[in-house]
């Protein structure tokens, strides 16, 4: 997730065709990182991926679906904050 999360570009993530997901996956993501203060950085990634219990592609799948909602604003500091479900607003 740590690679996922500082290496993907936010312009590519809305481009990228990603495969269905479940409204229990999306909201479970989005309950985890809301419970980790709705900022995914290098140092929190692998706390996120380990509590949802997803592959990389998985989250990497999950993430382009939230990118392509604009659920998704990228920090200048390589962090990805999450402005949908439970972190909107």
């Amino acid at each position: 997730m740590k690679g996922l999360v500082l290496s993907l570009p936010f312009a590519a993530a809305l481009t990228v065709p990603a495969a269905a997901q479940t409204q229990d996956d999306l909201d479970r993501f989005l309950a985890i990182v809301a419970q980790n203060g709705c900022v995914i950085t290098a140092e929190n990634g692998a706390v996120i991926q380990q509590q949802s219990g997803m592959t990389d592609q998985q989250l990497e799948q999950l993430m382009l679906a939230i990118a392509r909602a604009n659920g998704l604003a990228q920090g200048a500091d390589n962090t990805l904050r999450v402005v949908a479900g439970p972190c909107a607003g």
